[in-house]
C-alpha cells in the first residue's frame, strides 16, 4: 500500500482535486480511496472527488479536474477569462464571480456545486458560441494549464449576459 500511495501523490498535481476516475486509471477504486483516506492520506471533498490531506484546493484546481479527468466542455470565460488574461486592471477592485461556459446540457459535479471555493462560481450553459472553431487556449492560472476563452470569446461572452445579468 505504501508503494502505491506514494507512486501517487507523485503524479498528483499539488492543489488540485483528484477525481475517482483519474484514480481508477492509476489503479485506486473506491475501497482503496476509502482505505487512503481513513490512513489520512486523502480527504474526501464529496462523492467521487478527493484532495490530498491537508492541501488546499481552490476553484482552478477543480476546474482542471473538470477538463483535464472528467472531459467537461467547461472554460473560465466573460469577464473571468478578461481577468485571467490580465486586461481588467482598470475594472473594479475586489474579487468578483468565476464565470465558467458550457454547452447546453452541461451540468457540474455535486462536489464542485457543494464545496465554498475563494469566489463564487457560476456556470452559464448556452448553444450559441458551439462550433467547430477553437475559441479557448491554455493559459497558467493558479499553476494549472487551464482552457480559458480568446478574448475575442470572452467579449461575445460578456455580450451575451449583459441582458441576463
Amino acid at each position: 500500500m505504501g508503494a502505491k500511495i506514494n507512486q501517487l501523490l507523485q503524479q498528483w498535481p499539488s492543489g488540485s482535486v483528484a477525481t475517482l476516475r483519474w484514480l481508477n486509471s492509476r489503479g485506486v477504486d473506491h475501497r482503496l480511496a476509502d482505505k487512503y483516506v481513513q490512513s489520512g492520506w486523502l480527504e474526501r471533498l464529496g462523492h467521487g472527488a478527493y484532495k490530498r490531506a491537508g492541501a488546499t484546493v481552490d476553484w482552478a484546481g477543480a476546474v482542471h479536474a473538470l477538463q483535464s479527468q472528467l472531459a467537461l466542455a467547461v472554460h473560465p470565460g466573460g469577464i473571468t477569462a478578461i481577468e485571467l488574461r490580465g486586461y481588467t486592471h482598470y475594472l473594479s477592485l475586489g474579487s468578483r464571480k468565476v464565470v465558467l461556459f458550457g454547452n447546453p446540457g452541461t451540468k457540474l459535479p455535486a462536489w464542485f456545486q457543494a464545496h465554498a471555493w475563494s469566489r463564487p462560481v457560476t456556470l452559464v450553459t448556452t448553444g450559441v458560441f458551439v462550433g467547430p472553431e477553437k475559441t479557448t487556449s491554455k493559459l497558467p492560472v493558479d499553476g494549472f494549464n487551464l482552457d480559458v476563452a480568446t478574448l475575442e470569446r470572452a467579449a461575445f461572452e460578456i455580450m451575451y449576459l449583459v441582458p441576463k445579468r
